[in-house]
């Protein structure tokens, strides 16, 4: 019987993931936003196109803020986002989102991106009306008009139910 003969087998290493590879949205999110800056602080608002991220779209929102901030209008709401914040119709002001909702949750940071102008990723807990408990993940992103102020928000959301607990 003849020695055997053990090689290690050589595995390459795994590509880096691109955006589109990168599974979770405030990623994939974040690097949209990172592409369509050119050069700016933030990308107008014009630059942004959904279609290069229709998967996540239901997921999405796009807040115009006004003057009163209550009177911020969405004037996009991502149907799973929609249904998770329990909106029956999405062309609504920010003062008529549910209270203790995902999409409520995600807006918490809102006010401190548009004053640094900077995204905002967040992360954690909430409870919601229910008593159901959900780990949640949100993004914010300023997209700025061509006055250069911020002209809207986007922003992004998903969240999972902790199971056992609520």
């Amino acid at each position: 019987m003849q020695p055997r003969s053990i090689e290690p087998i050589k595995i390459p290493p795994e590509p880096k993931q691109t955006a589109l590879q990168e599974r979770r949205l405030t990623m994939r999110l974040m690097a949209l936003w990172q592409d369509i800056r050119h050069g700016r602080p933030c990308p107008l608002a014009e630059s942004f196109d959904p279609e290069k991220v229709p998967d996540l779209w239901p997921d999405c929102f796009l807040l115009e803020p006004a003057a009163e901030w209550s009177e911020s209008r969405f004037t996009h709401v991502g149907d799973r986002l929609a249904a998770l914040s329990n909106l029956t119709r999405t062309d609504v002001t920010l003062d008529q989102v549910p209270a203790s909702t995902l999409l409520s949750t995600a807006l918490r940071s809102a006010g401190d991106v548009l004053r640094v102008k900077h995204p905002l990723l967040d992360s954690g807990e909430y409870l919601d009306t229910g008593g159901t408990r959900y780990l949640y993940r949100a993004i914010l992103l300023p997209l700025e008009a061509k006055n250069g102020n911020i002209g809207c928000l986007l922003g992004g959301a998903r969240q999972k139910a902790i199971e056992g607990v609520g």
